[in-house]
Protein backbone atom coordinates (compact mmCIF):
# COMPACT_ATOMS: atom_id res chain seq x y z
CA UNK A 1 0.00 0.00 0.00
CA UNK A 2 0.95 3.54 -0.92
CA UNK A 3 1.13 6.12 1.53
CA UNK A 4 -0.03 9.37 -0.11
CA UNK A 5 1.14 12.96 1.80
CA UNK A 6 -1.10 15.45 1.69
CA UNK A 7 -0.20 19.37 2.56
CA UNK A 8 -2.85 21.53 3.44
CA UNK A 9 -2.14 25.50 4.11
CA UNK A 10 -3.34 26.55 7.51
CA UNK A 11 -6.31 28.33 6.18
CA UNK A 12 -7.68 25.10 3.90
CA UNK A 13 -6.88 23.26 6.75
CA UNK A 14 -9.53 24.85 8.47
CA UNK A 15 -12.06 24.03 6.18
CA UNK A 16 -10.89 20.50 5.37
CA UNK A 17 -11.26 19.82 9.47
CA UNK A 18 -14.91 21.47 9.41
CA UNK A 19 -15.70 19.51 6.27
CA UNK A 20 -14.09 16.06 8.46
CA UNK A 21 -16.55 16.84 11.02
CA UNK A 22 -19.39 17.28 8.88
CA UNK A 23 -19.60 21.10 9.49
CA UNK A 24 -19.79 23.98 6.63
CA UNK A 25 -16.87 26.04 6.69
CA UNK A 26 -17.14 29.20 8.99
CA UNK A 27 -18.54 32.28 6.74
CA UNK A 28 -17.92 36.20 6.79
CA UNK A 29 -21.14 36.38 9.43
CA UNK A 30 -19.64 33.73 11.83
CA UNK A 31 -16.50 35.90 11.79
CA UNK A 32 -18.45 38.72 13.42
CA UNK A 33 -18.24 39.03 17.23
CA UNK A 34 -20.67 37.09 19.42
CA UNK A 35 -21.61 37.58 23.07
CA UNK A 36 -19.95 34.09 23.61
CA UNK A 37 -16.48 33.23 23.24
CA UNK A 38 -14.62 29.68 22.64
CA UNK A 39 -11.66 29.07 24.49
CA UNK A 40 -9.16 26.97 22.92
CA UNK A 41 -6.27 24.83 24.57
CA UNK A 42 -3.16 27.37 25.32
CA UNK A 43 0.25 25.49 24.61
CA UNK A 44 2.46 27.31 26.75
CA UNK A 45 6.05 27.78 25.28
CA UNK A 46 9.18 26.59 26.43
CA UNK A 47 11.11 28.61 29.07
CA UNK A 48 14.41 30.49 27.49
CA UNK A 49 18.07 29.74 28.24
CA UNK A 50 20.41 32.15 28.23
CA UNK A 51 23.75 31.48 28.02
CA UNK A 52 26.24 33.83 29.51
CA UNK A 53 29.73 34.07 29.59
CA UNK A 54 30.51 37.86 31.00
CA UNK A 55 29.50 40.53 33.34
CA UNK A 56 27.33 42.42 30.61
CA UNK A 57 24.95 39.53 29.43
CA UNK A 58 24.29 38.18 32.88
CA UNK A 59 22.42 41.77 34.03
CA UNK A 60 20.40 41.21 30.65
CA UNK A 61 19.47 37.48 31.42
CA UNK A 62 18.56 38.31 35.26
CA UNK A 63 16.38 41.71 33.61
CA UNK A 64 14.89 39.25 30.92
CA UNK A 65 13.85 36.94 33.45
CA UNK A 66 12.29 39.35 35.63
CA UNK A 67 9.87 39.96 32.56
CA UNK A 68 9.57 37.19 31.77
CA UNK A 69 6.43 34.77 32.01
CA UNK A 70 8.11 31.64 31.88
CA UNK A 71 11.18 31.97 34.03
CA UNK A 72 14.00 30.94 31.99
CA UNK A 73 17.31 28.79 32.64
CA UNK A 74 20.53 31.11 33.08
CA UNK A 75 23.89 28.94 32.34
CA UNK A 76 27.23 29.90 32.84
CA UNK A 77 30.03 29.37 30.27
CA UNK A 78 32.74 31.10 32.36
CA UNK A 79 33.76 32.45 35.76
CA UNK A 80 32.28 35.58 36.46
CA UNK A 81 33.23 38.85 38.69
CA UNK A 82 31.00 41.17 39.63
CA UNK A 83 32.27 45.10 39.65
CA UNK A 84 28.58 45.98 40.88
CA UNK A 85 25.84 44.32 42.61
CA UNK A 86 23.29 42.34 40.43
CA UNK A 87 19.84 43.05 39.93
CA UNK A 88 17.65 40.99 42.15
CA UNK A 89 15.96 37.94 40.86
CA UNK A 90 12.06 38.87 41.40
CA UNK A 91 9.52 37.71 38.86
CA UNK A 92 6.04 36.17 39.48
CA UNK A 93 6.28 34.83 36.19
CA UNK A 94 5.41 31.24 36.02
CA UNK A 95 8.24 28.34 36.98
CA UNK A 96 11.42 28.06 38.37
CA UNK A 97 14.58 30.48 37.39
CA UNK A 98 17.29 27.55 36.74
CA UNK A 99 21.02 28.76 37.29
CA UNK A 100 23.32 26.69 36.34
CA UNK A 101 26.73 27.06 37.02
CA UNK A 102 28.41 24.23 34.89
CA UNK A 103 31.37 23.77 37.39
CA UNK A 104 31.99 27.91 37.31
CA UNK A 105 32.29 30.66 39.90
CA UNK A 106 30.54 33.66 40.34
CA UNK A 107 32.51 36.10 42.60
CA UNK A 108 30.63 38.79 44.10
CA UNK A 109 34.10 40.89 45.06
CA UNK A 110 32.54 42.92 47.81
CA UNK A 111 29.34 44.04 46.22
CA UNK A 112 26.82 43.26 48.05
CA UNK A 113 24.84 39.66 48.07
CA UNK A 114 25.93 38.29 45.30
CA UNK A 115 22.18 37.14 44.12
CA UNK A 116 18.97 38.54 45.79
CA UNK A 117 15.44 36.72 45.30
CA UNK A 118 12.72 38.49 45.46
CA UNK A 119 9.48 37.30 47.89
CA UNK A 120 7.48 34.99 45.90
CA UNK A 121 10.35 33.89 43.04
CA UNK A 122 11.60 30.55 42.88
CA UNK A 123 14.69 30.02 42.44
CA UNK A 124 17.42 26.71 41.16
CA UNK A 125 21.03 26.91 41.47
CA UNK A 126 23.04 23.81 40.56
CA UNK A 127 26.75 23.59 39.88
CA UNK A 128 27.87 26.99 41.08
CA UNK A 129 30.11 28.44 43.42
CA UNK A 130 29.37 31.44 45.27
CA UNK A 131 31.93 33.67 46.68
CA UNK A 132 33.14 37.09 47.58
CA UNK A 133 30.02 38.74 48.35
CA UNK A 134 29.43 41.37 51.02
CA UNK A 135 26.16 42.28 52.59
CA UNK A 136 23.99 43.24 55.39
CA UNK A 137 22.34 40.33 55.16
CA UNK A 138 23.28 37.28 52.54
CA UNK A 139 26.72 37.59 51.52
CA UNK A 140 26.36 34.86 49.18
CA UNK A 141 22.24 34.84 49.01
CA UNK A 142 19.72 36.84 50.21
CA UNK A 143 16.55 34.65 49.59
CA UNK A 144 12.79 35.82 50.46
CA UNK A 145 11.20 33.48 47.69
CA UNK A 146 11.61 29.63 47.60
CA UNK A 147 15.24 28.67 47.06
CA UNK A 148 16.91 25.41 45.93
CA UNK A 149 20.50 25.25 45.89
CA UNK A 150 22.06 21.90 44.50
CA UNK A 151 25.44 20.37 43.87
CA UNK A 152 26.84 24.22 44.44
CA UNK A 153 29.79 25.25 46.81
CA UNK A 154 29.05 29.29 48.73
CA UNK A 155 32.70 29.84 50.15
CA UNK A 156 33.92 33.09 51.91
CA UNK A 157 31.23 35.09 51.97
CA UNK A 158 31.04 38.28 54.06
CA UNK A 159 27.58 39.50 56.06
CA UNK A 160 26.09 41.53 59.15
CA UNK A 161 23.68 38.19 59.31
CA UNK A 162 24.25 35.62 57.12
CA UNK A 163 27.57 35.16 55.59
CA UNK A 164 26.17 32.29 53.45
CA UNK A 165 22.93 32.88 52.61
CA UNK A 166 20.04 35.28 54.76
CA UNK A 167 16.65 33.43 54.00
CA UNK A 168 13.37 34.62 55.15
CA UNK A 169 13.53 38.08 56.04
CA UNK A 170 9.90 39.14 55.06
CA UNK A 171 5.92 38.65 56.26
CA UNK A 172 5.91 36.07 53.15
CA UNK A 173 6.49 32.08 53.13
CA UNK A 174 9.64 31.20 52.29
CA UNK A 175 11.71 28.10 51.79
CA UNK A 176 15.19 26.84 51.35
CA UNK A 177 16.54 23.53 50.55
CA UNK A 178 20.15 22.29 50.27
CA UNK A 179 21.31 19.29 48.81
CA UNK A 180 25.48 17.96 48.11
CA UNK A 181 26.22 21.65 48.81
CA UNK A 182 29.39 22.81 50.47
CA UNK A 183 29.17 26.15 52.90
CA UNK A 184 32.37 26.98 53.94
CA UNK A 185 34.77 29.66 55.57
CA UNK A 186 31.99 32.73 55.74
CA UNK A 187 31.66 34.89 58.21
CA UNK A 188 28.93 36.96 60.02
CA UNK A 189 28.88 39.66 62.65
CA UNK A 190 25.65 38.36 64.38
CA UNK A 191 24.49 35.42 63.14
CA UNK A 192 24.10 32.92 61.45
CA UNK A 193 27.95 32.35 59.17
CA UNK A 194 26.42 30.12 57.48
CA UNK A 195 23.06 30.63 56.95
CA UNK A 196 20.72 33.19 59.22
CA UNK A 197 16.78 32.27 58.95
CA UNK A 198 14.01 34.31 60.30
CA UNK A 199 10.73 35.02 59.58
CA UNK A 200 8.42 37.20 61.07
CA UNK A 201 4.53 38.27 61.58
CA UNK A 202 2.86 35.02 61.69
CA UNK A 203 3.97 33.34 58.17
CA UNK A 204 6.21 30.36 58.18
CA UNK A 205 9.63 29.41 56.85
CA UNK A 206 10.82 25.82 55.92
CA UNK A 207 14.33 24.54 55.50
CA UNK A 208 15.64 21.66 54.18
CA UNK A 209 19.35 20.35 54.58
CA UNK A 210 20.79 17.36 53.11
CA UNK A 211 23.50 15.11 51.89
CA UNK A 212 25.74 18.61 52.05
CA UNK A 213 28.51 19.63 54.41
CA UNK A 214 28.43 23.52 56.40
CA UNK A 215 31.91 23.92 57.76
CA UNK A 216 34.31 26.14 59.07
CA UNK A 217 31.94 29.01 59.33
CA UNK A 218 32.15 31.85 62.00
CA UNK A 219 29.45 34.16 63.64
CA UNK A 220 28.40 35.36 67.18
CA UNK A 221 25.65 33.41 67.35
CA UNK A 222 25.18 30.13 64.82
CA UNK A 223 28.67 29.39 63.70
CA UNK A 224 26.61 27.39 60.66
CA UNK A 225 23.12 28.26 61.53
CA UNK A 226 20.99 30.57 62.94
CA UNK A 227 17.18 29.69 63.13
CA UNK A 228 14.72 32.30 64.94
CA UNK A 229 10.90 33.60 64.73
CA UNK A 230 9.73 35.68 67.29
CA UNK A 231 6.41 35.19 65.60
CA UNK A 232 5.96 32.63 62.88
CA UNK A 233 7.52 29.25 62.28
CA UNK A 234 10.10 27.80 61.08
CA UNK A 235 10.69 23.76 60.64
CA UNK A 236 14.34 23.24 60.20
CA UNK A 237 14.94 19.56 59.04
CA UNK A 238 18.73 18.60 58.76
CA UNK A 239 19.83 14.71 57.27
CA UNK A 240 22.97 12.87 55.98
CA UNK A 241 24.67 16.31 56.52
CA UNK A 242 28.14 16.79 58.77
CA UNK A 243 28.17 20.25 60.28
CA UNK A 244 32.25 20.93 61.04
CA UNK A 245 34.99 23.07 62.99
CA UNK A 246 32.26 26.18 63.02
CA UNK A 247 32.95 28.54 65.45
CA UNK A 248 30.31 31.36 67.38
CA UNK A 249 29.70 32.73 71.05
CA UNK A 250 26.98 30.75 71.31
CA UNK A 251 25.92 27.64 69.03
CA UNK A 252 29.22 26.59 67.60
CA UNK A 253 26.82 24.83 65.17
CA UNK A 254 23.93 25.45 65.36
CA UNK A 255 21.52 28.17 67.15
CA UNK A 256 18.26 27.86 67.13
CA UNK A 257 15.86 30.10 69.22
CA UNK A 258 12.29 30.92 69.34
CA UNK A 259 9.76 32.76 71.54
CA UNK A 260 7.26 31.86 73.97
CA UNK A 261 4.25 33.66 75.13
CA UNK A 262 3.70 31.98 78.31
CA UNK A 263 0.15 33.67 79.38
CA UNK A 264 -1.50 32.39 76.11
CA UNK A 265 -2.54 35.48 74.68
CA UNK A 266 -0.65 34.16 71.43
CA UNK A 267 0.45 38.03 70.48
CA UNK A 268 3.98 36.49 69.84
CA UNK A 269 4.60 32.91 69.07
CA UNK A 270 7.65 31.92 67.48
CA UNK A 271 8.05 28.35 66.90
CA UNK A 272 12.13 26.68 65.97
CA UNK A 273 11.42 23.65 65.25
CA UNK A 274 14.58 21.53 64.51
CA UNK A 275 14.86 18.17 63.26
CA UNK A 276 18.57 16.51 63.10
CA UNK A 277 18.73 13.05 61.43
CA UNK A 278 21.50 11.05 60.39
CA UNK A 279 23.84 13.61 60.57
CA UNK A 280 27.34 14.24 62.36
CA UNK A 281 28.53 17.60 64.44
CA UNK A 282 31.97 17.58 65.35
CA UNK A 283 34.94 20.30 66.05
CA UNK A 284 32.37 23.13 66.56
CA UNK A 285 33.27 25.25 69.18
CA UNK A 286 31.83 27.72 71.30
CA UNK A 287 31.48 29.54 74.98
CA UNK A 288 28.10 27.94 75.41
CA UNK A 289 26.89 24.87 72.96
CA UNK A 290 29.59 23.46 70.88
CA UNK A 291 27.81 22.03 68.64
CA UNK A 292 24.00 22.71 69.26
CA UNK A 293 22.20 25.95 71.33
CA UNK A 294 18.58 25.62 71.67
CA UNK A 295 17.28 28.56 73.08
CA UNK A 296 13.41 29.84 74.28
CA UNK A 297 12.83 33.46 75.01
CA UNK A 298 10.26 34.72 76.91
CA UNK A 299 7.85 37.06 75.10
CA UNK A 300 8.20 40.60 76.18
CA UNK A 301 4.64 40.92 76.61
CA UNK A 302 4.47 38.26 79.16
CA UNK A 303 5.15 39.25 82.57
CA UNK A 304 6.04 37.18 86.01
CA UNK A 305 4.21 39.70 88.09
CA UNK A 306 0.72 38.70 86.81
CA UNK A 307 -0.68 35.43 87.47
CA UNK A 308 -0.50 33.03 84.32
CA UNK A 309 -3.73 31.51 83.00
CA UNK A 310 -4.38 27.85 83.39
CA UNK A 311 -2.73 27.32 79.67
CA UNK A 312 0.29 25.50 78.32
CA UNK A 313 2.87 28.00 77.01
CA UNK A 314 3.11 28.94 73.43
CA UNK A 315 6.13 28.84 71.16
CA UNK A 316 9.67 28.52 71.38
CA UNK A 317 12.45 26.18 70.73
CA UNK A 318 12.11 22.63 69.69
CA UNK A 319 14.49 20.07 68.96
CA UNK A 320 14.62 16.16 67.72
CA UNK A 321 17.62 14.31 67.38
CA UNK A 322 17.25 11.14 65.72
CA UNK A 323 20.26 9.18 64.68
CA UNK A 324 23.24 11.07 64.62
CA UNK A 325 26.24 11.90 66.10
CA UNK A 326 27.12 14.55 68.32
CA UNK A 327 31.03 14.10 69.42
CA UNK A 328 34.58 16.53 69.83
CA UNK A 329 32.79 19.71 69.75
CA UNK A 330 34.00 22.10 72.75
CA UNK A 331 32.36 24.65 75.22
CA UNK A 332 34.65 26.69 77.13
CA UNK A 333 32.07 27.52 79.07
CA UNK A 334 29.33 24.36 79.38
CA UNK A 335 27.43 22.22 77.31
CA UNK A 336 29.85 20.67 74.55
CA UNK A 337 27.50 19.13 73.08
CA UNK A 338 24.17 20.17 73.67
CA UNK A 339 23.34 23.76 75.75
CA UNK A 340 19.03 23.72 75.80
CA UNK A 341 16.79 25.49 77.32
CA UNK A 342 13.53 24.46 75.57
CA UNK A 343 11.76 21.91 74.40
CA UNK A 344 13.72 18.16 73.19
CA UNK A 345 14.03 14.33 72.27
CA UNK A 346 16.41 11.81 71.52
CA UNK A 347 16.51 8.70 69.48
CA UNK A 348 18.73 6.50 68.94
CA UNK A 349 21.98 9.07 68.91
CA UNK A 350 25.36 9.31 70.46
CA UNK A 351 26.47 12.93 72.66
CA UNK A 352 29.89 11.59 73.61
CA UNK A 353 33.12 12.74 73.99
CA UNK A 354 32.34 16.79 74.22
CA UNK A 355 34.56 19.21 76.16
CA UNK A 356 32.38 20.90 78.19
CA UNK A 357 30.16 18.11 78.69
CA UNK A 358 27.78 16.53 76.58
CA UNK A 359 24.73 18.16 78.11
CA UNK A 360 23.31 21.05 79.67
CA UNK A 361 19.98 21.87 80.80
CA UNK A 362 19.46 25.22 81.24
CA UNK A 363 17.35 25.15 84.76
CA UNK A 364 14.62 27.24 83.19
CA UNK A 365 12.61 29.66 86.10
CA UNK A 366 9.52 28.44 83.88
CA UNK A 367 9.43 25.07 84.82
CA UNK A 368 6.94 24.29 81.57
CA UNK A 369 9.37 22.67 78.99
CA UNK A 370 10.10 18.80 78.64
CA UNK A 371 12.82 16.68 77.36
CA UNK A 372 12.37 13.32 77.03
CA UNK A 373 14.65 10.15 75.55
CA UNK A 374 12.25 7.82 73.10
CA UNK A 375 15.56 5.30 73.45
CA UNK A 376 18.61 3.96 72.68
CA UNK A 377 20.83 7.11 73.32
CA UNK A 378 24.42 7.29 74.38
CA UNK A 379 25.91 9.68 76.09
CA UNK A 380 29.34 9.78 77.78
CA UNK A 381 29.35 10.99 81.03
CA UNK A 382 25.75 10.58 81.86
CA UNK A 383 24.58 14.60 81.76
CA UNK A 384 22.03 14.57 78.99
CA UNK A 385 19.00 12.75 81.58
CA UNK A 386 19.02 9.08 79.69
CA UNK A 387 16.24 8.08 81.22
CA UNK A 388 15.13 5.32 78.93
CA UNK A 389 15.89 1.49 79.56
CA UNK A 390 17.41 1.14 76.22
CA UNK A 391 20.03 3.99 76.92
CA UNK A 392 23.53 3.77 77.69
CA UNK A 393 24.31 6.80 80.12
CA UNK A 394 28.01 7.11 80.73
CA UNK A 395 28.84 4.80 77.99
CA UNK A 396 31.83 4.04 75.82
CA UNK A 397 31.27 5.58 72.07
CA UNK A 398 34.97 4.54 71.10
CA UNK A 399 34.82 7.11 67.88
CA UNK A 400 37.30 6.89 65.27
CA UNK A 401 38.62 10.21 63.75
CA UNK A 402 36.14 12.16 61.83
CA UNK A 403 36.86 11.43 58.15
CA UNK A 404 35.35 10.80 54.92
CA UNK A 405 34.65 7.16 55.79
CA UNK A 406 33.57 5.01 52.09
CA UNK A 407 30.69 4.91 50.96
CA UNK A 408 29.67 8.46 52.65
CA UNK A 409 30.58 11.96 50.79
CA UNK A 410 30.63 13.59 54.05
CA UNK A 411 32.61 13.21 57.22
CA UNK A 412 31.88 10.80 59.63
CA UNK A 413 32.47 9.27 63.12
CA UNK A 414 33.21 5.17 62.35
CA UNK A 415 32.61 2.95 65.54
CA UNK A 416 35.64 1.07 67.18
CA UNK A 417 35.38 -2.33 68.50
CA UNK A 418 35.02 -1.49 71.65
CA UNK A 419 31.82 1.39 71.18
CA UNK A 420 28.51 0.17 73.00
CA UNK A 421 26.60 1.95 70.46
CA UNK A 422 27.30 -1.03 68.12
CA UNK A 423 23.76 -3.72 67.59
CA UNK A 424 21.97 -1.69 70.48
CA UNK A 425 18.66 -1.11 68.77
CA UNK A 426 16.52 -4.26 67.57
CA UNK A 427 15.05 -4.26 63.76
CA UNK A 428 12.06 -2.97 64.19
CA UNK A 429 9.30 0.24 62.86
CA UNK A 430 8.74 1.10 66.62
CA UNK A 431 12.66 1.77 67.12
CA UNK A 432 13.39 2.98 63.55
CA UNK A 433 15.89 0.42 63.07
CA UNK A 434 15.31 -0.51 59.27
CA UNK A 435 12.19 1.43 59.08
CA UNK A 436 11.70 3.40 55.64
CA UNK A 437 12.50 6.95 56.85
CA UNK A 438 15.87 5.48 58.80
CA UNK A 439 16.83 2.48 56.47
CA UNK A 440 20.34 4.33 55.48
CA UNK A 441 22.79 5.67 57.44
CA UNK A 442 24.40 9.36 56.75
CA UNK A 443 27.04 7.43 54.18
CA UNK A 444 24.11 5.77 52.44
CA UNK A 445 24.60 2.37 53.57
CA UNK A 446 21.10 -0.07 54.39
CA UNK A 447 20.37 -0.36 58.00
CA UNK A 448 20.93 -2.92 59.73
CA UNK A 449 23.98 -4.45 58.90
CA UNK A 450 23.97 -7.33 58.35
CA UNK A 451 20.61 -7.80 57.04
CA UNK A 452 18.22 -9.06 59.52
CA UNK A 453 20.67 -7.75 62.64
CA UNK A 454 20.60 -4.97 64.74
CA UNK A 455 21.08 -1.19 64.04
CA UNK A 456 24.14 1.33 65.62
CA UNK A 457 23.38 4.04 67.25
CA UNK A 458 24.65 7.63 65.73
CA UNK A 459 25.02 8.24 61.96
CA UNK A 460 27.30 5.52 61.48
CA UNK A 461 25.77 1.84 60.30
CA UNK A 462 29.19 -0.10 60.49
CA UNK A 463 29.18 -2.79 58.07
CA UNK A 464 30.84 -6.56 58.19
CA UNK A 465 34.53 -6.13 59.41
CA UNK A 466 34.45 -2.02 60.00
Amino acid sequence: MKRIAILIRPAAMVGALFLLLGMPPATEADRQPHDHHLVLPYIASPPSVYVVADEATLRAAFAAANAAVHLPRIELAADITLSAPLPPLDSRGEGVASLIGNGHTLDGAGHGPVIVIGPGTTVTIDGLTIRGGMAECGGGIQSLGNLTVRHSHILDNRATNGGGICVGQADTPAGLTLEDTVLGGNVAILGGGGIYANIENGSWLQIHISRSLLTSNIADMGGAIYSRTVHGEINTTISSTAITYNEARNGGGIYNHGFEDLEGYLILEGNATLHLINSTLSGNTAINGGAISANTETSPFSSPLIPQPPLPPYGGSFVHLAYSTISDNTATDEGGGLWYNGSYSFQATIIADNSGGDCVDFPSNIGQFYGYSIGHNLDSDDSCNLDHASDVPRGVADLRPLAVNPPGKTPTHALGPASQARDRIPFSEVTGCGSSELNLDQRNVARPQPAGGSCDIGSFEARVGE
